[in-house]
């Protein structure tokens, strides 16, 4: 659990670590607010467009795998950023198409790691371990953005590449965990597997009370 619990906070708060960045330095390249908007875009399009996936992938595969991989994804699209800065590209769409994979990345990386904790932990302790993990989000949520702002007076190279290594080491400490028990579930990939989750939350009143406020 301390594995899966450091790497998480570290995951989001390297996440929007990088998102200050690049706001900041597209914002200093294009001085353009409309720039600013189609960041939030590149990373929002991938998030809608496989969000009915991306539950199937969480309990169809091993998901301490899966977690792997999205490290993998945000890996390589930290070490984008940074050779894109570091080269001195001045086109913003490579910027955005890197932003892209970072958002499909992160679709999965969100409800497969929060699918993964019910199998690290004790069923006894879940309901504290839940806790926690959200509060390492919320801590990241918060201190994240300013030490990416720091971080970029050292420039936005500095950011991205610590960002790398944050995700480097999130993908082997995850790589290191044993849950107590298989994350696989099987089933065939089909419409009706897919929006079972929303056909649930439709059936059961008080969730989708709960969602729409």
């Amino acid at each position: 659990f301390r594995y899966f619990y450091f790497t998480k906070a570290f995951a989001v708060g390297t996440f929007h670590m990088n998102l200050v960045a690049i706001g900041y330095q597209i914002y200093e390249m294009t001085g353009d607010a409309m720039a600013l908007a189609l960041i939030n875009l590149s990373l929002a399009v991938p998030a809608v467009a496989l969000s009915p996936v991306t539950g199937y992938v969480a309990d169809s595969f091993d998901r301490r795998r899966v977690v792997v991989g999205c490290y993998a994804m945000l890996l390589v699209t930290s070490l984008g950023l940074c050779a894109l800065t570091t080269l001195a590209v001045t086109a913003l769409w490579p910027f955005y198409l890197t932003l892209f994979l970072s958002g499909a990345g992160r679709a999965f990386y969100g409800p497969t790691s929060n699918a993964l904790l019910p199998n690290v932990v004790p069923i006894e302790v879940l309901p504290n371990a839940i806790a926690w993990n959200t509060s390492a989000g919320r801590t990241a949520q918060i201190l994240g953005p300013p030490a990416g702002g720091f971080l970029y007076l050292l420039g936005p190279e500095t950011v991205y590449a610590t960002a790398a290594v944050t995700y480097l080491l999130g993908a082997i400490a995850t790589a290191m965990l044993r849950p107590q028990q298989s994350s696989r579930r099987g089933g065939r990939f089909n419409l009706e597997n897919i929006f079972s989750g929303i056909r649930y939350v439709i059936e059961n009143r008080i969730i989708l009370g709960a969602l729409v406020v």
